[in-house]
């Protein structure tokens, strides 16, 4: 049977929805593969659908001569159901907001899109109109830790996560697929690859080639250094982003140092995780934290795929797989950090409501934790819960669902 994403069913629902669908996120996600799948639900259930990608160049070419040109590529329209469009790779086009936003003001009522494209670069780049009122965006990340357990097919523990008892029948069962998780990571050809080999081989290839075109066609230089760059945040995951130390260590200007980082989020590599301040000004002035969205490509970029109990960096692995699992959660827009002037520091404070918040403090093992050290974030937020997680109590403290 095949396995669907859980991304799945909110497409589908949003096939109904007057707005086109725009699916983004790093390349070598399954972005493609979703979509085929939604082009075989809609055939199979007597939805008329049309689906092809923007790499094939005389498509390209046709389209970008005129964006009406669509209408001679796809089958009549009728005014009695609508005619779903799938297209591939949209950020090939020369100007993907014009077209976009042509075919849905006259056919809107004729003709549904549904778009995927490889990075939200291409799109802030080349979206010269924001299409305010005509699309949605969804984000498509690498595999989630349940995701990665159906397509292992061991689906049977799924229901047990996050529950107030994990059977401690499956605890050791679990704890080896959390390990290669935070080993490997979530692209979906590293989880169904068969050897240790296979998954490095499939993260070489991610990071040399296909992080490449995401450089060449973001019209940036020196792909050595981008890759230097990503080795050296790699050692840095969970810590401050100082922009002038990286910049001194790389022998590049503090502009490039940017410009780099901006390309590797909007690809979909990593991210920034603001301080939590009360003072917005004080929350912008502060450094942020970096954390890789998967940790896959993070020990390649460190270059180490040593089991995860033995190696020092466990913990920064550990941290980082709970910073994955909160993206999941609560979306990103919801996580910062506490860090005061003393350099006390919380790793994580999450909005899971109006006005409410956790605070998660993380750790492979707590058993040496001093807790009372972190006494003063009671202090500084006596309403916000501190609890403290890790490698044992994960898959019980954290929730399965957002509350937001």
């Amino acid at each position: 049977m095949e396995i669907k994403r859980d991304i799945f069913q909110e497409l589908l629902s949003h096939s109904f929805e007057n707005e086109i669908t725009l699916l983004t996120g790093a390349r070598q996600v399954g972005k493609t593969t979703i979509m085929n799948q939604l082009a075989a639900h809609f055939e199979k259930h007597g939805q008329e659908c049309v689906s092809f990608t923007l790499e094939d160049k005389k498509i390209l070419s046709l389209l970008n001569e005129d964006p009406k040109n669509l209408i001679s590529l796809i089958p009549p329209l009728s005014n009695e159901r609508k005619l779903v469009v799938i297209i591939d790779e949209i950020q090939y086009l020369d100007d993907p907001s014009n077209f976009l936003k042509l075919i849905f003001d006259l056919y809107k009522n004729l003709i549904k899109l549904m778009v995927t494209g490889s990075s939200a670069f291409y799109i802030d780049k080349k979206f010269k109109d924001s299409l305010a009122g005509r699309k949605r965006i969804f984000n498509l990340m690498t595999l989630s830790f349940e995701e990665m357990l159906r397509f292992r097919g061991q689906g049977k523990f799924v229901a047990y996560l996050n529950q107030e008892r994990f059977p401690l029948l499956y605890k050791s069962d679990l704890e080896v697929f959390l390990y290669e998780y935070c080993l490997y990571g979530g692209y979906p050809a590293v989880v169904l690859a068969q050897t240790a080999d296979r998954k490095k081989l499939i993260l070489k290839e991610i990071a040399e080639s296909y992080i490449k075109k995401d450089v060449v066609d973001s019209d940036l230089e020196l792909f050595d250094v981008y890759l230097q760059m990503m080795r050296l945040l790699a050692n840095q995951t969970g810590s401050l982003v100082n922009f002038n130390k990286i910049s001194n260590m790389l022998d590049i200007n503090v502009e490039t140092t940017r410009k780099y980082l901006y390309t590797m989020r909007k690809s979909f590599h990593l991210t920034l995780i603001k301080p939590f301040w009360s003072n917005k000004n004080k929350e912008l002035k502060r450094m942020p934290k970096i954390f890789y969205y998967d940790n896959g490509l993070r020990n390649f970029f460190a270059d180490d795929f040593s089991p995860i109990p033995l190696r020092d960096d466990r913990g920064i692995i550990f941290e980082n797989f709970v910073f994955r699992r909160l993206l999941d959660f609560y979306g990103e827009e919801n996580i910062r950090f506490c860090r005061t002037n003393k350099k006390q520091e919380i790793d994580f404070i999450v909005k899971t409501g109006e006005n409410l918040y956790l605070a998660y403090e993380v750790k492979f093992k707590t058993e040496t934790v001093r807790k009372n050290k972190y006494n003063f974030f009671k202090v500084l937020h006596p309403d916000i819960n501190l609890q403290f997680i890790d490698k044992d109590n994960v898959f019980t403290l954290l929730p399965t669902t957002k509350t937001l």
